[in-house]
């Protein structure tokens, strides 16, 4: 049961994200609130308090484990009131679940039809 509900958290979790924001209507053919639950666990265990790694010079932080290339290849996503270019935007982004699945979102979609995923 334990290894059941390990993974389910993470796919309750951001079904529940995502049912109360407007991210579900964005999602690529094939993509799911359930894959990025998924992606959640495989990274970190959804480990919320998890400290920023940094690995080979790379700064790896949140959930998804998320570099500043890759928020920044997503479109610099930013918490409600703040602005990319703050010092410490990127950091802020991706620590919040909400904001980091945003990040990985607007990755995907930017690269839907670069890995031409199926439908």
């Amino acid at each position: 049961m334990g290894a059941l509900l390990q993974f389910l958290l993470p796919i309750i979790f951001f079904t529940l994200v995502f049912s109360q924001n407007d991210l579900q209507e964005e999602f690529p053919p094939g993509w799911t609130e359930k894959c990025i639950g998924c992606m959640c666990e495989a990274s970190s265990g959804c480990n919320q308090t998890l400290e920023c790694i940094e690995q080979n010079e790379v700064k790896y932080c949140g959930v998804f484990l998320l570099s500043d290339v890759y928020w920044q290849d997503a479109g610099t996503p930013v918490l409600q009131g703040d602005d990319p270019t703050r010092i410490g935007a990127f950091e802020r982004c991706v620590r919040d679940p909400y904001c980091a699945a945003r990040a990985v979102n607007q990755y995907i979609q930017r690269y839907a039809k670069v890995l031409d995923i199926k439908r």
